[in-house]
């Protein structure tokens, strides 16, 4: 019996690899060994350029249909696999398809979480046609879990869940296909036409920015001008380029309304401030004034800015539901970081125009994931390390002046960050400052930093909340989902606050010192069986923490 390997080459002599070529390889590979050798070779470098579609589909299924699942595209840290088998991911070479939507959403989700565990690289062991069966599975089980799309098989955290497992898979295999050519060039084009279309149709806020992102951080993987500027579009969801003028300033209207609560040992000086920058007091009462100013911008459009300002935290947040104002904004203590989540438990939904939030206080950075947890939608501004009064106003009133402008948020953030008397540190956090606000974020609460997690979780779970009801405690029951890392992303946060607040650390706190890593978990049979939560820092790999 010939090798299977000198008998793919003898027929490859020509320079093609027919259909007819590959009748003969599936005619002689009979041995569960034989399959794997014809799967190997679909891989190979010099071989796979002469597959045409028609031969890759008709090799993969051959492999498929012969029971041999692969050698395995990887293992999490408790030892469950992944293999490949007919475009679906199993947990045996001889495992059962998956029979319903759920099933094989589920069997995805495995898939997903080895996609982006690090150190895995499942796509070195697939071929391009493997690659696309699997996209073509995807496709499928897409059409039964779209946003926005009822299904009475799927609770809405399912469907998410596997919208959110399929980007994970679609984002490794395209970034696999770097500079392919020929058939694996139009399936990289098909594999991010898919990508862009979920994250236009999604409808999660955290989900859709997650997929933004980490399909953006993937952008130079493409191999067209025209690919990269549709990956910039779908950025823009993420990073929006200009403030939401087109609600604020709809209809003719041409006031800008804001609201900014300030601490009571500051409102003084603050009024004060104000009237010096030439606005004018228009209505007062005990506690609250409410200031105007016309400003005309390039244009010739006159815009009154609206100020009403008010004495102390309390309320900072009840004008987010209010149909006419557009900017909330605080300006005080941070209170260690306890002020404003506090004034957040009571806080209304979001409503009328998409609102700005501007939190001026010491080390904002710690509490970007909280303000968004409450206001997905809403954008933010606020500041990284310690603030003074002088530069909170400077940048306030820097935001609103390039508002009357209707400048873009790279302008704003550029004018705020580049006024060396007023802001030297580049203190202040704004939406064009998207590598921040990803570092500073924990979306899906695994206690991971976004910009680390290439897997966003909906199967997180929290065991205090499980267990602390009962008189006697109880172990948690849900073993096969995600432990809840709030935690972990909420202390390394803590750190980072108190790194702020110290000049002799403040060489520790530049650029955001600490990430959430999430849970280092243990190899199978490790001497080290506990499981430890991960800081990542930008100087040291990492530190690991019980």
């Amino acid at each position: 019996m010939p090798n299977i390997s000198n008998l793919v080459r003898s027929l490859a002599n020509d320079g093609r690899f027919t259909l007819a070529d590959a009748q003969k390889v599936m005619d002689t590979a009979k041995t569960p060994e034989e399959v794997a050798e014809v799967k190997k070779l679909m891989r190979d470098p010099g071989l796979a350029p002469l597959l045409a579609g028609d031969v890759q589909r008709r090799l993969a299924n051959f492999v498929a249909t012969s029971g041999v699942g692969g050698t395995g595209l990887g293992a999490l840290p408790n030892g469950g696999q992944i293999f490949l088998k007919d475009g679906v991911f199993v947990s045996a070479p001889d495992a059962a398809l998956p029979t319903t939507p759920q099933a094989y959403g589920e069997s995805l989700y495995g898939a997903a979480r080895i996609f982006s565990e690090p150190g895995q690289n499942p796509t070195a062991h697939m071929s391009q046609a493997e690659m696309r069966s699997v996209l073509e599975r995807i496709k499928v089980g897409l059409t039964q879990c779209r946003a926005g799309q009822a299904n009475p098989d799927y609770t809405d955290t399912q469907a998410a869940q596997q919208r959110s497992a399929s980007a994970t898979v679609l984002r490794e295999m395209m970034a696999a296909l770097k500079n392919s050519d020929g058939q694996g060039r139009l399936l990289q084009a098909e594999i991010l036409q898919t990508l862009v279309g979920l994250a236009k149709e999604e409808k999660n806020p955290g989900l859709r920015d997650h997929m933004a992102f980490h399909l953006h951080a993937l952008k130079e993987t493409v191999q067209t001008d025209e690919q990269k500027a549709t990956i910039n579009g779908v950025f823009d969801a993420f990073a929006p380029l200009y403030p939401p003028y087109d609600q604020w300033f709809a209809n003719g209207n041409r006031q800008l309304n804001v609201v900014c609560h300030t601490g009571s040992e500051f409102y003084k000086s603050e009024v004060e401030t104000w009237l010096s920058e030439g606005y004018i007091k228009k209505e007062e009462s005990p506690g609250q004034v409410v200031l105007e100013k016309k400003e005309k911008n390039p244009e010739g459009e006159e815009i009154t800015i609206r100020l009403k300002m008010v004495k102390g935290a309390r309320g900072t947040f009840d004008d987010m539901d209010d149909e006419n104002t557009h900017i909330v904004a605080y300006s005080g203590h941070s209170g260690w970081g306890k002020n404003m989540p506090r004034e957040l438990k009571n806080a209304p939904d979001a409503n009328g125009p998409k609102k700005l939030m501007v939190i001026n206080q010491c080390c904002g950075q710690g509490i970007i994931n909280k303000v968004r947890d409450k206001y997905p939608n809403s954008e933010l501004m606020t500041t990284r390390y310690s603030s003074y009064e002088s530069e909170d106003h400077f940048a306030l009133n820097t935001l609103l002046n390039g508002v009357v402008d209707k400048s873009c948020w790279e302008s704003i953030h550029y004018n705020i960050a580049g006024e060396p008397w007023h802001n030297e540190r580049n203190n202040y956090i704004t939406p064009a400052d998207e590598f921040t606000r990803i570092k500073t974020r924990d979306r899906d609460h695994d206690g991971k930093a976004d910009i680390l997690d290439r897997l966003y979780d909906f199967n997180t779970f929290d065991v205090q909340k499980d267990t602390d009801e009962a008189f006697q405690p109880q172990p948690a029951s849900r073993r096969n989902e995600v432990l809840s890392g709030e935690r972990v992303h909420t202390s390394s946060q803590i750190v980072n606050t108190t790194l702020g607040f110290s000049e002799y650390l403040d060489h520790m706190s530049r650029e955001n010192a600490f990430i959430g890593g999430g849970f280092f978990e243990p190899q199978v049979g490790s001497p080290d069986s506990k499981k430890w939560c991960v800081w990542w820092n930008v100087k040291s790999p990492c530190l690991k923490c019980r």
